[in-house]
């Protein structure tokens, strides 16, 4: 009963997406007196469709009452606003609070529910909306700490729902970029502050400061800072992309994904050089791609391996030549006149080109050294 309805409802719903204005709020008035019996069911649905022993019913009622949510996101965006969406995500942390991620297979039905999942999550934030504000941090959590285990389970589950997550999580950081993210004031000299001095206390304004335009272009130009509510998810997100790159059971279709979203990340929200990615993150990520690399794990994939490091050392070369690379050599169990030798393979200088050929010419070497061990 509750499959069909709900499949009726959304074919009327996707039909509707070239509505005028008006005949959109009156088709949101007619559905709204259903929207919270449909809340309420999808609660109690969602989360027994994701435990151990549900059935293709209750799979599938689950699934159909996503698939109506999203119809309505999608045909009415505008016309039912954040308060919804809000109501939404709210709605689908509390019936999945419970569910205990288990390495055991998903069936058809359930990954079906997962998949919805994901689409009405990347659908709600595609918005860059400060009214999304209150549930972006449960969202983060929903997929961190429920979704992502699941997909990581076992080979099956990751196959089919590890691209469908990236897409939500990449959407998720890349819009909700500015509401997880701050930038640090500079601190800058009397000299260049405008204000308006006080009698009696020549150097002190009266009104708050105001930055000028050479301070405004450097609070452009610093590194973002996750937020602290933020912190500790967005490291747990990060690994998701982790993942993506180093597992040995992925398809070439996958890993790619996870490169190509990862530059995107870069390109859009300056994402390597966020101070969280630089200082937690960076060096395992380096050491991944690295390692990919060397074993030529993707053989296809050389040419955006290659760009991925790159970008990701170019946010911070100093910190890649004085650090990352030196601790890795010194894992390596090698002579120090041997370690010496391995870092003069590698040249400082910052373009593209000389920076891939220096990398070949460092796993080559690395592989020498790991053949003569």
């Amino acid at each position: 009963m509750i499959d069909r309805t709900s499949s009726s409802l959304s074919s009327i719903l996707q039909a509707s997406t070239n509505l005028s204005v008006d005949s959109k709020n009156a088709l949101k008035q007619t559905i709204y007196p259903a929207i919270q019996p449909v809340l309420r069911a999808l609660s109690i649905y969602s989360s027994i469709s994701l435990s151990h022993n549900s059935d293709f019913a209750i799979n599938n009622a689950a699934a159909s009452l996503l698939l109506l949510l999203l119809s309505i996101l999608t045909a009415l965006n505008k016309e039912v606003g954040t308060d919804f969406k809000v109501l939404v995500i709210s709605t689908l942390v509390e019936g999945l609070s419970s569910i205990t991620p288990s390495a055991t297979p998903l069936t058809l039905s359930q990954t079906i529910v997962i998949r919805m999942l994901n689409k009405t999550l990347l659908t709600v934030f595609s918005s860059k909306s400060s009214s999304l504000t209150p549930v972006i941090a449960s969202a983060m959590d929903l997929i961190a700490n429920k979704v992502s285990p699941i997909c990581k389970a076992n080979d099956d589950n990751t196959a089919s729902l590890l691209p469908s997550l990236l897409s939500t999580t990449y959407v998720i950081l890349v819009c909700q970029w500015s509401t997880i993210t701050f930038k640090e004031t500079p601190i800058a000299s009397p000299s260049r502050l405008v204000g308006i001095k006080v009698a009696g206390m020549p150097n002190m304004p009266r009104r708050p400061l105001m930055l000028v335009p050479g301070i405004k272009d450097s609070l452009k130009k610093s590194p973002s800072r996750v937020k602290p509510e933020f912190a500790a998810l967005f490291e747990l997100l990060c690994s998701l992309f982790l993942f993506s790159i180093q597992a040995d059971n992925l398809s070439p279709t996958v890993v790619s994904k996870g490169v190509k979203m990862l530059l995107g990340l870069g390109r859009k929200t300056k994402f390597f050089h966020c101070i969280n990615f630089r200082d937690n993150m960076r060096p395992t990520f380096v050491s991944a791609i690295l390692s990919d690399l060397l074993k030529l794990n993707q053989p296809l994939l050389v040419d955006d391996m290659n760009l991925l490091l790159f970008e990701m050392v170019s946010s911070d070369f100093n910190g890649f030549f004085n650090s990352i690379l030196p601790g890795m050599i010194d894992s390596m169990g090698i002579t120090n006149e041997e370690k010496i030798s391995m870092m003069e393979t590698w040249s400082r200088e910052e373009d593209n080109v000389t920076f891939r050929q220096s990398c070949e010419n460092f796993l080559s070497e690395f592989r020498f050294y790991q053949n003569s061990v």
